[in-house]
């Protein structure tokens, strides 16, 4: 016990304990009365303010340089819609695969038609250059005859249509911008004729945009139709797609041409196939036949020659049509 004394007696000489001074918490009294401090009145105490250091974030941005395009007339942005998302020839597209995914690319008028016989564009979309061509020929130039042939065979070439061999550029990423711009030009963007090179195109063409935006859609024009196995079935399933399209102003396709088709053999084929389409189109327009009227077919000079029979082929596809609505009532 002794030397355990001696330890404490040994630390508390090497570390002596602080002096402080005493605190009285109690307030004294003087003169019988309560002490009352000086400074403890019912006035607000003023604090002295610290200073605020100014944030490095509280400095304004620097203005960014972009032009207020939303605060342009409305006419201006009507005619920038219209440069960016409208082709005066059409916009040809063609079926295509992209990540294991089928969809379409556009093609240039050249790539998609002209390895085609069928006319399935306006003629008097290159009368501005038949006429200057016509201006080269003089009629009272004194030629030799030999030279008129060659010019009027010149002529006749430039009476055909010449299909162009660039693509349009379009930027439909404009709709993707906001609501007010999605809106305001996306009419501009459907309203286009869209060109499609087989049913496979249309199909994936349709997948893409959705049933929202091919109720938009007014011209279509279907280049040829799949005969092998593989593609053919897309021949019934792009109609089931197009159901949605029932704001369509022309469709335009060569149907099933073969050697001595009869207007009622094309008919039947193009009811079998189209039929959902057909249907849908003529509920919306509470007409059953009301297809009939914006269904072309559109070829000259194919390979087993002119299709004459569209008044047959019309008189046919209105019957199936109007046969299918009496059975529905009955």
């Amino acid at each position: 016990m002794s030397s355990a004394q001696n330890v404490q007696q040994s630390a508390a000489a090497r570390y002596p304990k602080r002096k402080r001074a005493q605190v009285e918490y109690a307030e004294p009294e003087v003169d019988g009365e309560e002490y009352v401090d000086e400074d403890d009145s019912q006035d607000v105490v003023e604090f002295p303010q610290t200073k605020k250091h100014k944030s490095s974030f509280s400095r304004p941005l620097p203005k960014r340089k972009i032009f207020p395009f939303m605060e342009l007339p409305a006419e201006i942005r009507n005619e920038i819609y219209r440069l960016c998302l409208t082709a005066s020839v059409g916009i040809f597209l063609r079926s295509t695969t992209k990540k294991f995914r089928r969809t379409v690319c556009q093609v240039s008028e050249e790539d998609l038609i002209g390895n085609h016989s069928c006319d399935f564009f306006d003629h008097s979309r290159y009368s501005a250059d038949n006429g200057s061509a016509d201006d080269s020929i003089d009629a009272d130039s004194s030629i030799a005859d030999d030279e008129t042939t060659e010019a009027a065979k010149a002529k006749e070439e430039t009476k055909k249509p010449r299909p162009s061999e660039e693509t349009t550029s379009l930027v439909p990423a404009l709709l993707a911008v906001n609501k007010q711009m999605h809106y305001e030009c996306r009419d501009l963007l459907y309203n286009n004729h869209f060109y499609l090179e087989n049913p496979l195109a249309l199909h994936s063409f349709l997948v893409d945009i959705g049933p929202r935006a091919a109720s938009l859609l007014k011209d279509i024009t279907l280049m040829q139709w799949s005969d092998g196995r593989g593609h053919k079935s897309y021949n019934h399933t792009c109609f089931t797609a197009l159901m949605g399209a029932t704001n369509l102003e022309s469709f335009n396709t060569h149907g099933y041409l073969r050697s001595g088709a009869s207007g009622k053999h094309v008919a039947i084929q193009m009811y079998r196939d189209s039929f959902p389409w057909l249907e849908a189109v003529g509920h919306e327009r509470r007409k059953p036949d009301a297809a009939v009227d914006i269904f072309n077919i559109r070829c000259t000079g194919g390979y087993y020659g002119d299709f004459k029979e569209v008044d047959e082929f019309r008189a046919h596809l209105r019957k199936l049509l109007n046969s299918r609505m009496d059975r529905i009532r009955s």
